[in-house]
Order: C-alpha cells, then structure tokens, then sequence
C-alpha cells in the first residue's frame, strides 16, 4: 500500500529465496514449524519453559555442592561418592560438568561420551577408580570421589590471581 500510494510498483527480490542465505533457510523452518502448531507463541512458550528447568538445575546442582562438596586449599574437591551415586541422571552430569569446569578451568565440557563414561564409571561403585578427564585427575574409593587439577596444568580459578614481584 505505501508504495502504490508513491506510484512505485511492487518488485520481488529474488535474493529472498535465494539457497546462498541463512535468512532464506530460517524462512523455511518458521514456516515449517508454523504448519506443524509449532508458531511464535508455542516456541516463545517452550523457551520459558526451558529457561525454568536451567534454573531448577542450577538451584539442583548448586544444592548437591553445598552439601556433598568439600573444597581444599589446594584446588581440589572431594564429593561423597553414594549421593553423588543417587542423583538423578542429568543432575549427576551437571555436576560433573560444574567441577570439572571449576577444577579443569575448561570453558567447554569434555564430550558427551566421555562424560557418560565417567559417570558410568563414578556411579558403578567399583570399589576403586582412577583416570583424568577435562584437566582434571579423578581417584573414587568406595566412599569418596576427589577432583583435583591434573599435574602440570594450573586452574582457571588460580590463572586469574595476579602474581606479585
């Protein structure tokens, strides 16, 4: 309507359904998910919802470390290895990905696989384990899990405290 109202006829772009950009093939999603019940609102819906459970596992995972956790001078921290045992799935893997991160100072968690090894092996309760994982050496007996940074290589937390001369 603005531009008949200028005397300007309509022109299709055909850039806009052109393969080449990004814009084009996220088009075609919305419109897919839109045919599928899946429009605006219902993602927006989906996304809140989502925002909800990462608070709830934060809140979960914050909980297990204040009560299980143990965290010495040197870097390292020890968990009770029959509650860490008990956690739900998911919770148990994002605790592990928090100490890892906090001991390892890795910004991205080690891959999947090798975080569902891990906790396979951290949750079996085999009477003893040890291997590394994200920087980090972890040693389990039967009672305890010990997180510390591995040999040779400096947490995040201690990398940002400035050396004095």
């Amino acid at each position: 309507a603005t531009l008949f109202a200028v005397g300007q006829a309509w022109i299709d772009d055909p850039s806009n359904e052109s393969p080449r950009f990004s814009r084009t093939a996220y088009r075609r999603i919305v419109t897919d998910l839109e045919t599928r019940g899946a429009g605006p609102q219902h993602l927006a819906g989906l996304a809140d919802a989502f925002a909800r459970l990462d608070g709830l596992m934060e809140a979960a995972v914050r909980h297990f470390l204040g009560a299980a956790a143990v965290w010495a001078d040197d870097g390292s921290v020890r968990v009770d290895r029959g509650l860490y045992g008990a956690l739900p799935e998911p919770v148990a893997a994002a605790v592990l990905r928090r100490i890892l991160a906090q001991i390892g100072g890795r910004v991205q968690a080690p891959r999947s696989d090798r975080l569902a090894r891990a906790r396979a092996q951290l949750t079996e309760r085999s009477p003893q384990c040890a291997f590394t994982l994200g920087y980090c050496e972890i040693e389990a007996d039967a009672d305890s899990i010990r997180f510390s940074p591995e040999i040779g290589r400096i947490s995040r937390s201690f990398r940002s405290v400035p050396i004095a001369l």
